[in-house]
């Protein structure tokens, strides 16, 4: 890729940040999976009470139930299920993106956090969205996902000029 298109914010890509639904650290983590099955996705935020980012929970979160065996785990709160390190405001910060962040930025913060989903946050910090990896690759590829906030629907991938591919910008993927 060129440098300058590194520099490109992301939503001059098409990133529109897709709804993201999400639970308090107090409430138990079966409810959190109840909620991930009934919508459908493969994670979701975990927030304070202001909507503020605290962590995230997706569906590899399962992984102590099958290898221990202990289904009596899902009865804990988000908090202890996950563990202070996972839920907390430094999390957050970890897992987060401004819409105005940049290509370079949003794949330096994948490759670091070694996430499959990225929340997206406005300027106070409160969640707004999520972008996962393959939306980030058909960024990339000039594909953007479909915008879904608050039920409203949003430019579909059909509707989006080409043009704008950062292929067709002159990257090079190599």
């Amino acid at each position: 890729m060129r440098a300058a298109a590194m520099s490109l914010p992301i939503f001059s890509l098409g990133a529109h940040p897709r709804k993201v639904f999400s639970c308090t650290p107090d409430q138990m983590a079966i409810d959190a999976f109840e909620l991930m099955e009934k919508q459908r996705v493969s994670g979701i935020a975990i927030v304070d009470s202001k909507g503020q980012l605290l962590g995230g929970l997706s569906a590899k979160d399962l992984r102590p139930i099958l290898e221990q065996r202990d289904g009596s785990l899902l009865s804990r709160s988000l908090k202890d299920y996950l563990g202070e390190e996972r839920v907390s405001p430094r999390a957050g910060r970890m897992l987060s993106l401004r819409l105005s962040c940049t290509v370079h930025q949003m794949l330096l913060a994948f490759d670091s956090t070694r996430s499959h989903r990225l929340f997206m946050v406005d300027g106070r910090g409160a969640l707004i969205g999520v972008v996962s990896l393959v939306d980030a690759l058909k960024m990339l590829l000039g594909r953007p996902r479909a915008c879904e906030m608050d039920g409203t629907p949003g430019n579909s991938p059909s509707m989006r000029s080409p043009a704008r591919s950062p292929l067709k910008l002159g990257l090079r993927m190599s």
